[in-house]
This record gives C-alpha cells, sequence and structure tokens, in this order.
C-alpha cells in the first residue's frame, strides 16, 4: 500500500478503532471514549499527529464524517453518545474478502487488540481499504443490476 497523507492515515486508524470497538458491542450502544480509542493508538487525547491536529480534534471530525456517511448512528445528546454500527456498516463488517480469513469486523477487532504498533497500526489501515473497498464494489454492483 502506497504511503498515505498522515490525515488520512489518521482517520483510518482512529476509525478502525470505533468499528471495532462498536463491531464488538453491537446491537447495543456504546459511548465512545476519545481517552481510549487514543490509548489503543498510542498516542494522549491532547497529543498533536503528524498531520498537525490533536488527536480529539481528529476524533471528532472522523466521527461526525461517519456519521454523516451513514456507518454509525448515535442517539445520544453528544455524537460520542450512544453510537452503533448501521446496517450498512454492519453488513460490509460481515464480509469476508478474498485475502481475509474471517469478517472484516473480526479482523479490526484483532488489529486493535495492539493498535499502537507500527505493524498493528498498518493493518488497520489496510482492513479499512477493504472495507471501503467493499463497499464501494457492493455499490458498483448493485448499480449493474439496477
Amino acid at each position: 500500500m502506497a504511503d498515505l497523507q498522515p490525515n488520512i492515515k489518521e482517520f483510518n486508524e482512529i476509525t478502525a478503532v470505533i468499528f471495532a470497538q462498536l463491531y464488538v458491542s453491537f446491537p447495543a450502544d456504546l459511548k465512545l471514549e476519545p481517552a481510549e480509542i487514543a490509548k489503543v493508538l498510542g498516542v494522549s487525547e491532547t497529543e498533536k499527529l503528524p498531520s498537525g491536529r490533536a488527536f480529539n480534534e481528529i476524533f471528532a471530525h472522523t466521527l461526525a464524517r461517519l456519521i454523516r456517511e451513514g456507518f454509525v448512528d448515535s442517539y445520544g445528546d453528544y455524537p460520542r453518545e450512544r453510537c452503533v454500527l448501521t446496517t450498512r456498516a454492519m453488513t460490509v463488517m460481515n464480509v469476508i474478502p478474498p485475502n481475509l480469513r474471517q469478517p472484516i469486523g473480526s479482523e479490526l477487532r484483532e488489529a486493535t487488540r495492539d493498535g499502537s504498533s507500527t505493524a498493528s497500526k498498518k493493518r488497520m489501515a489496510d482492513l479499512m481499504g477493504e472495507f471501503f473497498g467493499s463497499l464501494v464494489g457492493s455499490m458498483w454492483k448493485s448499480i449493474g443490476n439496477g
């Protein structure tokens, strides 16, 4: 995989941890804790990341984007409260692409167990590529059949 821009890499890593946590808690909703997600990635909440932005800022924008794009629903007073994966996200998370041995969601859960290592971060980015690739592939397939 080619080197990604720091902002895209940070988005992928945070998304991977969010998806892994929500996959494990599904169908129950979950309050996403930025401190826990930062800890999985081996950073602090206020730490400036390679993009030049603080983790908390990237986390907030990442979660907002996932909600706007229909991957995460939030039912609380704040976006990070009472979050759950949407049916759209769960459909893709349960797909087993040809190069994986289990569903993407299970792979993400394993990759985030040691998320602070370079190898785990690369694995998370690769899995997010699989996730979005599967999503795009299924969209094109439905357009072709429609």
